[in-house]
């Protein structure tokens, strides 16, 4: 899996261009239907792609990016990741604390009570049930039930986080944000140092 993230990603996603890879080399593409900037894309294989981005933007291709279909967000917040672990299960978050899910692959998506309202950056998963996301004033929340409930983690700032990563069995990870921000993790996420 692959995953890019924010917009100092310039070589794979800019303000309106998706590059796909080709056997000669990369070439870049605009995303219809939609045009607008791009914050995150998550690859799942070869072929399967989801992006999001503002205005409750969420494209998808099946053919390794050579067409992009719209999907609906039913919202119109800035989303700023997704992820998926598999071709049916998937979560985005965004502004004001917006967790969506889907379990079809994206034909629908649902949307999840985080129990925050601060702006998440990024989240991710280590299998359908566990999934932390994590955002500004050092919010991290933590689910292992599929994202029916998060709860909020202890963290030791208040410092915009926009990245995480867990290592496969969801036991050790990292929180890494603005100011040089690096939390540590391990215990699954209950608490960071």
């Amino acid at each position: 899996m692959l995953t890019f993230r924010a917009l100092k990603i310039g070589i794979v996603l800019t303000s309106v261009s998706i590059g796909a890879a080709a056997q000669s080399g990369w070439y870049w593409q605009n995303p219809s239907p939609q045009g607008n900037e791009l914050y995150s894309v998550f690859q799942l294989n070869p072929d399967t792609a989801w992006s999001v981005g503002p205005f409750g933007s969420i494209l998808r291709t099946g053919d390794g990016g050579v067409t992009w279909v719209k999907q609906e967000s039913h919202t119109t917040n800035p989303l700023r990741s997704v992820h998926f672990v598999n071709d049916l299960d998937g979560w985005i978050v965004g502004w004001e604390g917006l967790v969506l899910r889907t379990m079809d692959g994206g034909e629908n998506w649902a949307q999840q009570n985080s129990t925050v309202t601060t702006e998440l950056f990024d989240v991710q998963f280590v299998d359908a049930l566990r999934g932390w996301a994590v955002g500004v004033l050092g919010t991290v929340i933590k689910t292992v039930d599929g994202g029916n409930t998060w709860n909020t983690a202890s963290t030791p700032s208040t410092a915009l986080l926009q990245a995480a990563s867990m290592n496969e069995d969801g036991v050790e990870g990292w929180a890494a944000g603005l100011q040089g921000t690096i939390f540590y993790t391990t215990d699954a996420g209950a608490s960071w140092t």
